[in-house]
C-alpha cells in the first residue's frame, strides 16, 4: 500500500479524535489529500464510508473500500451519497484539513 510520514497521518489523527466517529457510517473528508486520513482511519478500526469533498477538482489518487471522491464545485453525485444515509442513525460526520474547512 501507500506510505504515509507518520506526521501526516499524526495530523489525521488528531481531526479524527475531535470527531463523532462512532456515530456515523459515513465519514465526508474535505481534502483527502495524499490520503493520510484513510491510513488514520485504518488505524482506528474505522469500517464505514468515506466520501471525499474535493473543493478545488480531483487531485485525489487514492482508491480504498467504500471510498467515494467528489470534485468540487458541483460535487455530482453527492444526491446519491446522501440517499444512502439513514436520517435516523446516521450523523455525518465532516472532517477535513481546518485549511480548508475555514473557508
Amino acid at each position: 500500500g501507500m506510505t504515509h510520514a507518520p506526521q501526516a497521518i499524526a495530523a489525521a489523527d488528531r481531526w479524527l479524535a475531535a470527531a463523532a466517529l462512532d456515530r456515523s457510517r459515513i465519514l465526508f473528508v474535505v481534502g483527502l489529500g495524499d490520503g493520510a486520513v484513510l491510513a488514520a482511519l485504518a488505524g482506528r478500526g474505522w469500517r464505514g464510508r468515506v466520501v471525499a469533498l474535493e473543493p478545488a477538482g480531483p487531485a485525489v489518487t487514492v482508491s480504498a473500500p467504500g471510498l467515494v471522491v467528489l470534485s468540487g464545485p458541483a460535487y455530482d453525485g453527492l444526491d446519491r451519497v446522501v440517499i444512502d444515509l439513514d436520517p435516523d442513525a446516521d450523523h455525518p460526520v465532516i472532517v477535513g484539513d481546518p485549511a480548508l474547512l475555514a473557508t
